[in-house]
């Protein structure tokens, strides 16, 4: 059975990703579950396990709440802007 257009596209849709730091690398409107660089720390509050990337905090200061990787798992209705939510 070959692979068709489709499932071509939920493969790399399900593939882990790196990222190094800097800007969101996927749409604002695409879920993903971020990996962390370190262990949650309960008393600082709850991670988020899987959001829509804009809701993700991308930056990195070397801490353990640096997001090294992601797998995007889907894609939402994007939000329109006058909205105002993410």
């Amino acid at each position: 059975m070959t692979a068709t257009p489709n499932t071509a596209a939920l493969q790399a849709l399900l593939e882990r990703v790196a990222h190094d730091g800097g800007p969101m690398p996927v749409l604002g409107h695409v879920i993903v579950r971020p990996e962390y660089r370190g262990p949650e720390r309960p008393e600082i509050g709850t991670r988020i396990v899987c959001a829509r990337a804009a809701r993700l905090d991308w930056s990195h200061d070397g801490g353990p709440d640096d997001i090294v990787g992601y797998t995007a798992i889907g894609i939402a209705a994007p939000v329109a802007e006058n909205e105002g939510g993410v």
